[in-house]
């Protein structure tokens, strides 16, 4: 119609760019960076079964042992210190907020496996699964809200889809985990690797939107304080697997 313009393409240029702006600030791996450390971490976990822990040579051919309360505070605030520091950094953008948190689903896990792999019976193993995928249930479930924060045009009245998606995800995590469960498989090798990528997929997600927002895949931040906080937490999730026990 004369006199009328189409301003649609350019609401959603609008909202491409504030996306880009906003997730500028976030200080984790995202990208090629993101998925080495994604990649890395089963590689840990599958690594764990055949007592071959992948930075730890001196534990080769031994048996698996937990972390020392020391190393494992170590690691725990290396891995959650800079998804902290994302959610200050990003205060105003509840999708890399949210994004960020999902990321600690593999420190999660990493307890759970703990609660399987280890071979001495100290009557913590139960405690261990049970926190461990509570949380690492949870921590997808946040992960993917952000993921899908991503696709959903905050202009439009998306609380319908958002609860759909939401139960759909539950639904499938309520299978899987009933699955495993019922076939008695979840401390198998095979079952934890499975379980992995289907909990961490948000994450995978996550790191190629990132990267297409930001036009970044190498994944590394433009700023100072994001690379380190990124690099911190690429050495955090190796140090989830590190044991300094030389016995």
């Amino acid at each position: 119609m004369p006199g009328f313009t189409d301003t649609s393409k350019y609401d959603n240029l609008t909202q491409v760019i504030k996306l880009k702006h906003e997730t500028e600030c976030y200080g984790l791996p995202y990208g090629v960076f993101g998925l080495v450390c994604w990649g890395l971490t089963l590689i840990s976990i599958i690594l764990t079964y055949v007592n071959i822990p992948l930075i730890s040579p001196w534990r080769w051919g031994k048996k698996y042992k937990r972390q020392k309360p020391a190393m494992l505070f170590i690691s725990a605030v290396t891995t959650i210190g800079p998804v902290i520091y994302t959610g200050i950094a990003c205060r105003a953008d509840w999708m890399s907020i949210l994004m960020a948190i999902g990321q600690l689903t593999p420190w999660s896990l990493k307890i759970a496996n703990d609660g399987y792999v280890i071979k001495v019976d100290d009557g913590l193993e139960g405690t261990y699964r049970a926190f461990g995928f509570t949380m690492t249930i949870l921590l997808y479930i946040v992960g993917w809200l952000g993921l899908e924060m991503a696709f959903v045009d905050p202009k439009t009245n998306s609380v319908v889809v958002i609860v759909t998606m939401i139960g759909l995800v539950i639904c499938l995590l309520c299978y899987t985990y009933y699955w495993a469960l019922m076939h008695k498989c979840l401390h198998t090798c095979c079952s934890i690797v499975i379980f992995y990528i289907l909990m961490t997929s948000q994450i995978v997600g996550s790191h190629i939107i990132l990267a297409l927002l930001n036009k970044n895949w190498s994944g590394i931040a433009p700023d100072g304080a994001g690379q380190a906080s990124a690099i911190i937490f690429f050495i955090g999730k190796r140090l989830l697997f590190l044991d300094l026990d030389f016995n």
